[in-house]
């Protein structure tokens, strides 16, 4: 079966030879020109042309030459294509308009190539000549892409008694034609009758027909009215069934101007295409004696040898032929396109077969057709290898596989456009590889170091690197843009965490960090405010930075430091440095130092509506007995006392504890107090005891994120999150209050933090974790009445 399809092959490679081209315009190696299958066949390469050009033919008789438009070619025999690598492909019927023919053995063409720039217009002349080459047919159909073309010889055609054929209905209206008129008769399969249309009527209509020396053709567009389809082994065939006749006085000249063309597309799968023709158009050839064949894919003809070559897979049998061709198997061409920002490729062949039937008589009808297919879109997913070695600290990717017209124009990091050029400059290592497949990949290394790269501290001494990275990329020449986005991640082990030490010196907790290679991604906290500058100047806190260690102190009572236990004698405060994500704020580490320190007269206002304070015996004149004081219920006594000191703790619901609230506080209030025994009239004793008083004030700031809820009428107290119809307030403190504090650190920066003074009527105030200390130092003793003023942030 195989020898059968290359019959021809001798045939069609005579066919092929080049054109005598004379021009001086075209640039060497832009133009190639061949005499193929009965056309001039022109090839200019794709870069040549602009997007705005136009094909012009000298008319001989009006001596002038003419645009070669869409409709004209098509009428006229001109096909203007492109080949399968997108080069301009010019196809023209020897039997064409406006081709000078020499006895329908030498044909010349004259035209020029006119290209519309942008700063003008710019004209390449070219004549092209070329022989017939092998001998005509006796019937040679055409195929194109936007025609159809049948030229028989004129001769007497016989009469034969085949009921197949036209001549029997087509002899009665020929002697009813006008005499020396060419003349048109078109059939229809069916009850759809036949009928007769003078040639210039039927060249209005879009067709040619003509006569040469020796032969009359016509020419048909595809999907005219007087065409159909006929399916031939389950192939679609568009049909012209038509005679073309001429009568003179003598004779009617009848010639058989019937044509098809097979109108099916390839098939597809995701590696293959096929392409199915008939063995034998049986509505053109009845009945044949041999037939042979021959197909050539762009310009190169198929034989075993070719076929094995390429891969390509041909079955022949009884009626059909089908060729398989792999997707970007030589012969093609692999085109890359985007729809949706999904990159595809398309896969074009140009494809050019050429049938011949031999009847009884020797009659030989020859069929070429000329087929451009190309594949739908066919989506492709670029290949994405990451080949990053943890050791070399360098991510190590791969985009590929794109075809050759695939280029990279941008990669966006971290919402940072960088061209090629700037990533290179930046020290990324960029390069383009070509493959062993006609594909190309694009390998980028990029330093774990760099700025755009994520880092973030997963646990352990492990550190995880983040590379977010889109690419952006261009099909050229068309322009057309698509991104593919990557993430890529490396986990290592090279987290070096810092470390502290703590210290409790002069009233002061101190924390020294040695730094660790995560610190610029962390930040410092203190409690739930960010260790900034400003933080530490406004509260007091003394910080030292020299690059590798940061050093932190923080009087007793600053804001900031948490007191875990108050006793009679002693104040056990926690330092806690907790290091946060800069971008998520979680948690990564926290420092903390304990320090215990002896304590004078103390007053805590707790956040949860508890109150600590103490009192001490010996800042009287006399001293009083602190064992003795008692709270304004007197059953509230000291929780812990000696003969010393007293501490008492009780809630500031309880124990005659009165509330007064203004437009900025919650204000509450209660008072130790010592009452002197009176003297029993029975045993009258002399005492030195005296009275002694000491207010104690609780002030909440109002509006704020924490909700008090104060029952005056039950006299109970809760922290509620929705408390309505009751006393709410913020706990705040406003930039006034800040200043004081910081005054307060300055006086007390050489003296003792414990034994800081209070102003009974503009009281200083200290925080820490929610709670207010206040502390007496025993100025004014002199005084039988202090006031105690604590104010809780």
């Amino acid at each position: 079966m195989t020898s059968l399809l290359f019959t021809g092959v001798a045939l069609l490679f005579a066919i092929f030879v080049r054109a005598d081209v004379q021009t001086n315009t075209f640039p060497v190696g832009v133009l190639t020109a061949e005499c193929r299958l009965r056309h001039f066949w022109m090839l200019i390469h794709k870069d040549f042309l602009p997007e705005k050009w136009e094909l012009q033919v000298f008319d001989p008789v009006e001596k002038m030459y003419v645009v070669i438009t869409t409709a004209l070619a098509t009428q006229c025999g001109y096909t203007i294509s492109q080949d399968a690598f997108q080069n301009v492909e010019i196809r023209i019927s020897f039997l064409a308009c406006l081709v000078q023919n020499e006895n329908d053995y030498r044909f010349t063409l004259h035209a020029q190539i006119n290209a519309m720039h942008h700063d003008g217009k710019s004209s390449h002349l070219l004549v092209l000549k070329c022989d017939l080459g092998t001998t005509w047919k006796t019937r040679e159909i055409v195929c194109e892409e936007n025609y159809m073309e049948v030229s028989v010889k004129r001769q007497l055609p016989d009469f034969q008694d085949d009921a197949e054929q036209d001549w029997y209905e087509t002899i009665p209206l020929a002697q009813l034609a006008q005499s020396q008129v060419w003349q048109v008769v078109f059939h229809y399969p069916d009850t759809k009758p036949t009928e007769i249309i003078p040639a210039l009527d039927v060249q209005k209509m879009g067709y040619t027909v003509n006569t040469t020396g020796t032969r009359v053709f016509l020419r048909a567009p595809y999907g005219q009215n007087q065409s159909y389809v006929e399916m031939v082994e389950g192939i679609p065939i568009e049909m012209v069934r038509a005679t073309v006749l001429y009568r003179q006085m003598w004779m009617v000249i009848l010639v058989d101007a019937a044509l098809g063309c097979s109108i099916n597309t390839a098939t597809f799968s995701n590696t293959t295409l096929t392409w199915m023709q008939p063995r034998v158009l049986y509505p053109l050839i009845p009945e044949f004696v041999q037939d042979n064949r021959s197909i050539s894919i762009g310009g190169t003809l198929l034989d075993n040898d070719v076929i094995l070559q390429r891969g390509y897979f041909l079955q022949l049998n009884r009626t059909v032929y089908a060729l398989t061709i792999p997707l970007g198997a030589e012969g093609g061409y692999l085109k890359s396109d985007v729809v949706d920002n999904v990159y595809g490729i398309t896969y074009t062949i140009n494809v050019v077969k050429m049938d011949n039937w031999m009847d009884s008589h020797k009659d030989v009808t020859e069929h070429r057709l000329f087929r451009l297919i190309k594949t739908p879109f066919l989506p492709q997913a670029p290949v994405f290898i990451n080949n990053t070695d943890p050791s070399m600290r360098t991510f190590n990717i791969t985009l590929g596989n794109f075809l050759t017209d695939v280029e990279l124009t941008l990669l966006t990091i971290k919402k940072m456009p960088l061209t090629p050029g700037e990533a290179i400059n930046r020290g990324y290592v960029l390069s383009e590889v070509p493959s062993p497949t006609n594909t190309k990949e694009f390998v980028l290394q990029i330093p774990f170091s760099d700025g755009l790269v994520k880092q973030k501290y997963v646990g352990g001494t492990t550190r995880r690197y983040t590379l977010q990275l889109t690419y952006t990329l261009n099909i050229v020449p068309e322009n057309k843009l698509f991104t593919y986005p990557v993430t890529v991640e490396c986990d290592l082990e090279d987290v070096v965490l810092p470390v502290a030490k703590g210290y409790c010196s002069n009233e002061k907790l101190i924390l020294a960090v040695t730094h660790g290679n995560m610190d610029s991604f962390w930040a410092p906290y203190i409690e739930d405010q960010e260790l900034t500058p400003w933080l530490a100047t406004q509260r007091n806190y003394m910080t030292y930075e020299n690059g590798t260690h940061f050093l932190l102190e923080l009087p007793l009572f600053s804001p900031g430091v948490t007191y875990q236990d108050i006793t009679l004698y002693n104040v056990t405060a926690r330092l806690d440095l907790t290091l946060r994500d800069i971008a998520s704020l979680e948690e990564r580490i926290t420092f903390s130092v304990t320090c215990t320190f002896l304590a004078n007269q103390v007053l805590v206002c707790f956040s949860n509506g508890t109150i600590t304070a103490t009192v001490l015996g010996n800042v009287t004149v006399p001293p009083i007995n602190p064992q003795k004081t008692r709270l304004r219920d007197g059953t509230c006594t000291p929780t812990h006392s000696d003969s010393q000191r007293a501490l008492f703790h009780f809630s500031v619901t309880s124990c005659g504890t009165t509330v007064k609230i203004d437009s900025r506080y919650i204000n509450y209030e209660n008072e130790i107090s010592l009452k002197r025994e009176l003297i029993p009239l029975s045993s009258p004793v002399i005492t030195r005891e005296t009275e002694y008083s000491l207010t104690l004030i609780c002030r909440y700031p109002v509006n704020d994120t924490k909700f008090v809820h104060a029952d005056l009428h039950s006299n109970s107290f809760s922290v509620s999150r929705h408390a309505k119809d009751s006393v709410i307030g913020q706990i705040k403190v406003g930039r006034k209050l800040r200043r004081q504090v910081s005054r307060l650190h300055s006086s007390a920066e050489d003296g003792n933090l414990d034994t800081i003074f209070l102003d009974a009527v503009n009281p200083h105030y200290m925080k820490s974790s929610g709670k207010c200390i206040s502390l007496d130092t025993g100025d004014l003793v002199k005084k039988s009445m202090r006031h105690w003023f604590g104010f809780c942030q």
